[in-house]
């Protein structure tokens, strides 16, 4: 038996958190998502203000944001222009630009990417005539 751990077949002494909530400093319930994300694959583009662009592939998409794979990083806090294209509802597809600020960026080697979470700031009827032909 080695120091610090407890002989064979014996509890670890984690079970005593699966019980318990965990909450992080900083982390309101306001940072929580206001609307559920669905899984969607598509090609995404984010654009910078300064014209800066990244390329990548949707994971999921709700009402009020989208998650994206990236090769690259993007700023936490960078407005961008996401555009791609969305199912329409008649059949088809409808073209989808909408400014987005992003929330979260981290390295997610299993997807092959950064992984970029993204919240929709005010869109144009368009959009959100496109978004909600989308979503279930």
């Amino acid at each position: 038996m080695r120091p610090g751990r407890p002989p064979h077949g014996q509890p670890l002494g984690f079970e005593r958190w699966a019980t318990q909530t965990v909450t992080f400093p900083g982390v309101s319930s306001s940072d929580r998502r206001a609307h559920d994300r669905h899984p969607y694959r598509t090609a995404a583009v984010l654009v910078l203000s300064n014209g800066t662009t990244f390329k990548g592939k949707t994971l999921d998409l709700g009402k009020g944001g989208a998650g994206v794979v990236t090769d690259l990083p993007v700023p936490i806090n960078a407005v961008v222009t996401v555009r791609m294209t969305l199912p329409a509802k008649a059949g088809g597809v409808a073209p989808f630009e909408a400014p987005a600020t992003v929330v979260n960026c981290s390295l997610a080697g299993s997807l092959g990417g950064f992984r970029i979470g993204l919240q929709f700031g005010s869109m144009p009827a368009s959009a959100a005539s496109a978004l909600a032909g989308a979503l279930p």
